[in-house]
């Protein structure tokens, strides 16, 4: 491998542990939040009299509305899809001839990826795309 196929390929590697990183974080947060949405109502019923209930049902209630706003569900999947295709990718590309066509092609697959997972913005607002295909 060429020295600029061993950086190409070393920074797009950097960048598949960070998206793993990202898409078990989101899946945590997501199931984290899930978890609050649904168990401080029944935490703030069993203790209604308390001073703690009130903050209990607004706990709840911004979990909910962070897991409506940003989808954090479908972020996790986008994330872990995209980190699929550049896996592949990445090993396709350390078993090719180190020619410029295989970069362009990795590089290629590195803004799909990218596409895939899209920007986080609250729902109806996103700039990704509803349907991503790999190519």
């Amino acid at each position: 491998m060429s020295s600029a196929q061993l950086d190409i390929s070393t920074q797009l590697h950097r960048q598949l542990s960070q998206w793993a990183f990202l898409a078990g974080a989101l899946r945590a947060l997501h199931i984290a939040l899930s978890i609050a949405a649904v168990g401080l109502p029944v935490i703030a019923t069993a203790a209604h009299a308390s001073v703690a209930a009130p903050w209990l049902m607004a706990g709840a209630g911004v979990s909910s509305a962070i897991l409506t706003a940003f989808d954090l569900r479908t972020k996790a999947n986008r994330t872990r899809d995209a980190w699929r295709v550049l896996r592949v990718e990445l090993l396709r590309f350390a078993y090719c001839e180190p020619d410029a066509e295989n970069r362009e092609r990795l590089l290629l697959k590195y803004d799909q990826a990218e596409h895939i997972i899209g920007d986080v913005a609250p729902e109806g607002l996103a700039t990704e795309s509803i349907n991503h295909e790999r190519k």
